[in-house]
């Protein structure tokens, strides 16, 4: 194949785009329009469940509805809307869970073929659980008369789709298509040791290639999960728009999580945003290039707790989602060229503090950069009281308190903290600590919880030298990162930490959050 596979993640941007504008705008429109110069004007007839849409050289729109139906749709008037339609193919149960569709070239041998070298026939190639199929008209009615199965003989697997995206090679007429992975929920087959059984000799999470006469096939590529969309583009490139689930922390806790968010909860707390940061749009000129370093450690706790490991995979990832954003990576403890070239560091880990941590943070400070603590990360040992004069309290383990279990967060009523806009109260499942070192009176608190009859900080800022420090208690549990509530102060404090306007990760709350409308 003379182009090169190219891998595109705009089914995220998609899926997360939609759910934003139901969280974002209290009362949205119909249609959301997220990016500007566009017009959506919506087509004068109904159709249910259309996942793939393809104009053929005539004009008419082949729309392929997930019952297997598909309708031919035609401007009737003239004024650029389809209003007609037509159904060309009734699948009856035979096309199952069809994804991906890819309009046939006349000259195609799949046509000529049906007519004996006659130009009257149309149709196109679909992917279906189990199969990939021609649907061609070759009377040219207008009705497809004919089903040609051109690629079966894998194993079902018990999602209801498994064959997805179609593309055909304007250059020979070879036809791709994907074989989805074994798991869509376990793309690498990964066990409870972590180790991965994902076979790549296996057809699974590959695309595969028909040749041209339809002689034989074959695997381009593996290692890929649902390719859901393909074509190919005017250089010859086969571009895949890839499924894949948003980041978020394992489900692998043995107790029962939360339940998720409300999103009109959501949308309360993100109500007076600055607009720019509303959508995942490419940023404005005026948004600067900011530079993250996330942190982690080896994990210390049981399934569920303390998952320092996949919080930077999953956060790592999530960050860098935003416009602007550049994010970078350490186990333990950053290199020292890294902390010179970063805005703002996330730890979150179990912490510990020494005098030549202790000369590094101090000079990022001084050159106004960022911290961010989040819970055990506080832990300083015997070194607490020194760590907290940069963080404003910190942990000693041989004197902390804490308490795992039903958190209510109180907001001071007179806070004007940006970050803690919109807050009045937070329930949150997960853990405080308190009997902390250092000087309370120093901190500006963000939120408190009761603890042993007394409000405890939990949420907290400091402005040491010409740095910012924001600090969270809770982080114990993996279900909490993916709380959107816990999610927006964590961003917020992220950005106000850099400096930055705290609705600059806004488009990132929802994106696998624990959601519900």
């Amino acid at each position: 194949m003379k182009g090169i596979l190219r891998r595109l993640g705009g089914a995220l941007s998609v899926l997360w785009c939609s759910l934003l504008a139901a969280v974002a705008v209290a009362e949205s429109p119909t249609v959301q329009m997220l990016v500007p110069g566009f017009e959506v004007r919506e087509l004068p007839i109904e159709l249910t469940n259309i996942n793939s849409l393809k104009y053929r050289r005539d004009g008419k729109l082949y729309a392929l509805a997930y019952s297997g139906d598909i309708w031919l749709l035609s401007d009737t008037d003239g004024d650029q809307l389809e209003d007609r339609k037509e159904l060309f193919f009734e699948s009856r149960g035979r096309l199952r869970g069809p994804i991906g569709m890819a309009v046939i070239p006349p000259e195609h041998p799949l046509l000529t073929a049906a007519t004996g070298g006659e130009s009257t026939a149309s149709g196109v190639v679909v992917a279906s659980k189990g199969k990939v199929s021609a649907i061609l008209d070759t009377d040219g009615d207008g009705v497809a008369d004919t089903e040609r199965i051109i690629a079966s003989g894998w194993k079902e697997i018990p999602q209801n789709v498994d064959a997805v995206g179609v593309a055909i090679d304007p250059s020979d007429g070879a036809i791709y298509f994907g074989l989805g992975t074994a798991a869509y929920n376990n793309a690498y087959l990964l066990d409870e040791a972590g180790v991965s059984h994902f076979d790549l000799s296996s057809e699974r999470g590959t695309i595969q290639r028909i040749e041209p006469d339809l002689s034989s096939r074959s695997t381009l590529c593996t290692g890929v999960r649902f390719t859901i969309g393909m074509a190919f583009n005017a250089d010859g490139d086969l571009l895949a728009y890839l499924l894949r689930q948003p980041p978020r922390m394992p489900a692998d806790s043995p107790l029962p999580a939360p339940p998720p968010r409300a999103r009109s909860e959501v949308s309360a707390v993100l109500e007076g945003s600055d607009p720019r940061f509303n959508t995942d749009s490419a940023p404005t000129p005026d948004i600067r290039p900011l530079r993250l370093l996330l942190v982690a450690g080896a994990k210390d706790h049981g399934p569920g707790e303390h998952d320092y490991p996949a919080w930077l995979e999953a956060w790592s990832e999530l960050l860098a989602a935003a416009p602007g954003v550049s994010v970078d990576t350490a186990m333990e403890w950053p290199e020292p060229e890294q902390l010179l070239a970063v805005d703002t560091i996330v730890f979150y880990q179990k912490g510990a503090w020494n005098q030549q941590r202790a000369a590094a943070i101090d000079a990022h400070l001084a050159r106004g950069g960022g911290l961010v603590y989040i819970h055990w990360a506080i832990e300083g040992g015997s070194e607490a009281p020194q760590f907290a004069n940069r963080i404003g309290l910190a942990s000693d383990a041989a004197h902390t308190r804490y308490r795992h279990g039903p958190l209510q967060l109180h907001f001071a009523a007179d806070s004007r903290h940006p970050i803690a806009r919109n807050f009045a109260t937070v329930r949150l499942h997960d853990e405080s600590y308190w009997s902390l070192q250092g000087d309370a009176s120093g901190i500006r608190e963000l939120a408190s919880a009761s603890e042993s009859g007394h409000p405890r900080p939990l949420f907290w800022t400091v402005e040491p030298d010409r740095g910012r420090v924001f600090v969270s208690v809770p982080g114990h549990y993996s279900w909490t990162f993916d709380d959107p509530l816990y999610r927006i102060l964590i961003f917020r404090g992220i950005a106000w930490s850099a400096g930055e306007p705290v609705d600059r990760f806004n488009p990132l709350v929802p994106l696998g959050a624990s959601l519900q409308d």
